[in-house]
């Protein structure tokens, strides 16, 4: 995997090239120098790696988009296949360098801090792709504009990092022996907690006890008459997105905030609460990069909230 690493930091120069000759900005500038300069001082092992966890993922998944925007550009008749190949793209751009360095680091702390930086400064702040010729309000552009690209990227370093560590990545407690009675465990508690939703969602509307329990009318429920998401699909795209994203985050910060605290007397009660932390204060950004446009005082109470959902949920 170090010389795919490897490999990729010459092929990224050159993606540099190509879109410096199309976008001549001082970004794209700055993105050559720190690619040059981490194949330079490769050989010194804590400037190399300093480099290569802070800034690498950085510039290899932004420049993952603007090829995309740029191939959109010149061959707008292939956005769809562009879309997918940069989808993938994505999603397995951090692979080596999550493998090579961050697979490096020792302490939990830095960990922590490293995971932190990754998932909320490096892949959530990314921007959307630029798509043309495509129906506004259809699927492509949904699921473009929910980010649902960027929590799988989450949820593939998460699982990468957490094995490359040396910890168990594992999507269900230890509620059994054996793999089976988990998987079976697994699926029972996923198809609840689908079916609970529906009924706090349908209980207002029952008639009949059955009404109550299964027998839902779905006509009830219109996602295009929602307030703020207009496209149908966003509804849809944008729950699996935080579902994806989210969760996967907060499952690294447990699992590294667990061995933080080890050895403290309240190790869970540090853990939860420092995971209600980390789960909460990133929904700061939605004031200023959200597309639902939220005032500062409606952020406040989210990030409140969330704090709130986090420690339950824990």
């Amino acid at each position: 995997m170090k010389k795919v690493f490897q490999a990729q930091l010459y092929l990224n120069i050159l993606i540099a090239v190509i879109i410096l000759i199309n976008y001549h900005t001082v970004k794209d500038w700055i993105y050559l120098g720190i690619l040059a300069l981490a194949v330079v001082v490769s050989k010194n092992k804590r400037i190399s790696q300093l480099i290569n966890i802070v800034l690498i993922p950085m510039i290899f998944i932004d420049q993952v988009r603007n090829l995309s925007d740029i191939l959109i550009q010149h061959f707008s008749q292939l956005t769809l296949l562009i879309f997918w190949i940069y989808a993938v793209g994505t999603i397995i751009v951090l692979i080596p360098v999550t493998i090579v360095e961050y697979g490096k680091i020792k302490k939990p702390i830095w960990r922590l801090i490293a995971s932190v930086w990754m998932i909320n400064f490096v892949i959530m702040f990314c921007y959307l792709l630029t798509l043309k010729n495509v129906n506004p309000d259809g699927f492509l552009v949904s699921l473009n504009k929910s980010g649902l690209v960027y929590a799988l990227a989450i949820l593939v370093y998460v699982y990468f990092a957490v094995k490359s560590w040396g910890y168990e990545f594992c999507f269900n407690l230890p509620t059994f022996k054996g793999k089976k009675l988990q998987l079976l465990s697994f699926i029972l508690i996923f198809g609840i907690a689908i079916w609970l939703s529906f009924f706090q969602t349908f209980s207002r509307f029952a008639q009949r006890w059955q009404e109550l329990f299964w027998n839902w009318d779905f006509s009830l429920l219109d996602p295009t008459e929602s307030v703020r998401l207009k496209n149908a699909w966003s509804v849809f795209l944008y729950s699996i997105e935080a579902g994806i994203g989210e969760e996967a985050a907060r499952y690294i910060n447990l699992v590294l905030l667990l061995v933080i605290f080890k050895s403290k007397k309240r190790q869970i009660n540090g853990a939860v609460l420092g995971s209600a932390i980390l789960f909460a204060l990133p929904h700061i950004g939605n004031a200023f990069a959200s597309e639902l446009k939220q005032t500062p005082l409606a952020t406040a109470f989210q990030v409140i909230d969330t704090f709130g959902f986090g420690w339950r949920q824990c």
